[in-house]
């Protein structure tokens, strides 16, 4: 064996050859490292926009799955209900786990849980009434429009959210692109120079031997590199290709289950419009026969009282026995001409179409409505106060507001408590979407459990007081009938409030 000495230039330039390989080794592993980083929070982003959308998703699916119900009362349409709080909240509590370091979207993700909670407690009311057997109920809740605007505001937290991921997304995809472009450079730069010192070393050394031997096994290993990185290629290439067969099959899936649906939906549809048809046929059927009873009632009404008028002024009238029977004959017709009148009121009310709305002089009408009953004003001693907000305009057809607030008033004052002095107080005020106006007396008021009867017809609370049970089912029926909703408040011997929200 020949030693072979090698002269100290020769050894500080392997030194050095070695001192740079292994800082630029070090130096591509940080770079590599900071590039790997930068990439996985382009993908933390990603799964944050996939949280986001799932929730979203998963709502659409739980609203649909609850008007299907609301519409056809068919349990299985809550299929997609079903579970779907759970759901949701599993992808927001992965959201909230991922913005961990993010104090602005966990705020907003703080907000996003109080709406889904609101949202959903919303979902389960409707459907719990439907079960109940009581789909207007439902529907009322529905009318409200409170769901959708629930929905809305949770649409748009999310999109703010994702706008925000997306804005961090696009800074960290040009950190990547950066860093993507300048650690090749620097790598390459690096290698060059620590090439270059070796073949200087070798050329120094002459043993280009040894140098073209670790060259051929440096190219090797590379050659080798790349035969893997094209094995795992083709691997990828072939679960890409199975994933994409999957998805075809059950995108095809779900489109014959969606065109199923469809198809049920719409055989429901011309279902419900046949049901629809047939109430109409009916309820006209019942008005014409209301208005044709009425009508024919009224003839012998008139006729009875003017022969009990007739035997007011007759001898036998001084009878006390024969009066007594005549008194009671004589009120028997009032009563009966009074429940006539009524009800032809209720067929009015019923098929009174839209009238034309427009701004009510509260202060005009109620002075008006005074007017007309003021001997019993003055028979009860009510005192009425009028509070109003200037801000807080009505717009609603003049007639059915008086009649409204005519009810009420006459409502308030028959129900008031003797032992005190009667008192009512009539406020407006705005909020949201609404104008409230408010009817508030002293008087009797009822069991607040008895709240959802007093708005039937010829419903009475208080057997001890004259009246017909047809105002306040007025009220509620003009209302509805103008999209607005009424709310009622009472406590026993302390009053009742009764809230009217006119929409705005």
């Amino acid at each position: 064996m020949v030693n072979v000495h090698v002269p100290k230039a020769i050894f500080t330039t392997f030194l050095v050859s070695l001192s740079l390989l292994l800082l630029t080794f070090g130096l591509e592993l940080y770079s590599l490292n900071r590039l790997v980083s930068k990439a996985n929070w382009v993908e933390h982003t990603n799964q944050v926009l996939l949280r986001l959308e799932n929730i979203l998703s998963i709502l659409k699916d739980a609203e649909v799955g609850q008007r299907g119900y609301l519409l056809t009362n068919n349990p299985e349409f809550l299929n997609p209900y079903n579970g779907s709080y759970q759901q949701v909240l599993q992808s927001y509590q992965q959201t909230r786990t991922l913005t961990r370091d993010n104090l602005s979207q966990q705020k907003r993700l703080d907000t996003l849980r109080q709406l889904i909670i609101k949202r959903f407690a919303i979902l389960k009311q409707t459907i719990a009434l439907e079960k109940k057997g009581e789909p207007d109920s439902a529907k009322a809740i529905v009318i409200t429009q409170r769901g959708k605007y629930l929905m809305d505001s949770i649409r748009a937290l999310v999109n703010r959210m994702e706008t925000e991921e997306l804005r961090l997304k696009e800074i960290r995809y040009d950190q990547v692109k950066t860093s993507s472009v300048a650690t090749p450079i620097f790598i390459l730069f690096a290698s060059f120079l620590a090439i270059l010192i070796c073949i200087v070393a070798y050329r120094i050394t002459k043993k280009e031997i040894i140098k073209t031997l670790s060259l051929h096994q440096q190219l090797a290993q590379s050659n080798q590199e790349i035969q893997q990185t094209n094995l795992e290629l083709r691997r990828a290439e072939t679960n890409l290709k199975l994933l994409n067969a999957t998805l075809e099959v059950k995108v095809a899936e779900r489109t014959a289950y969606l065109s199923q649906a469809k198809d049920e939906l719409n055989t429901l549809n011309q279902e419900l419009f046949r049901q629809n048809e047939k109430l109409n046929r009916v309820n006209t059927d019942l008005d014409n026969f209301v208005y044709a009873a009425s009508h024919d009632l009224k003839a012998p009404i008139t006729n009875i009282e003017g022969l009990v008028n007739l035997i007011k002024e007759s001898e036998c009238y001084q009878d006390v026995e024969a009066r007594e029977l005549i008194d009671r004959i004589s009120i028997s017709g009032t009563k009966l001409r009074n429940a006539i009148e009524d009800l032809s009121v209720v067929i009015r009310v019923q098929n009174q179409v839209e009238l034309v709305a427009e701004q009510i002089p509260v202060a005009e009408i109620l002075e008006d409505i005074c007017i007309s009953i003021a001997d019993l004003l003055q028979a009860s001693q009510v005192q009425i106060n009028l509070q109003t907000d200037p801000d807080a305009a009505i717009y609603f057809s003049k007639k059915n507001f008086r009649s409204i607030l005519y009810n009420l008033i006459h409502n308030a004052i028959e129900y008031r408590a003797y032992e005190r002095l009667p008192k009512i107080l009539i406020v407006t005020e705005k909020i949201p979407g609404y104008t409230v106006l408010s009817v508030k007396d002293n008087g009797l008021g009822f069991n607040p459990t008895k709240k959802d009867n007093i708005f039937t017809l010829f419903k009475r609370l208080h057997n001890h007081v004259e009246g017909s049970g047809v105002g306040l089912f007025i009220v509620k029926r003009m209302m509805d009938n103008a999209g607005g909703r009424v709310e009622v408040e009472s406590e026993v011997n302390a009053g009742t409030t009764f809230r009217l929200y006119f929409p705005v």
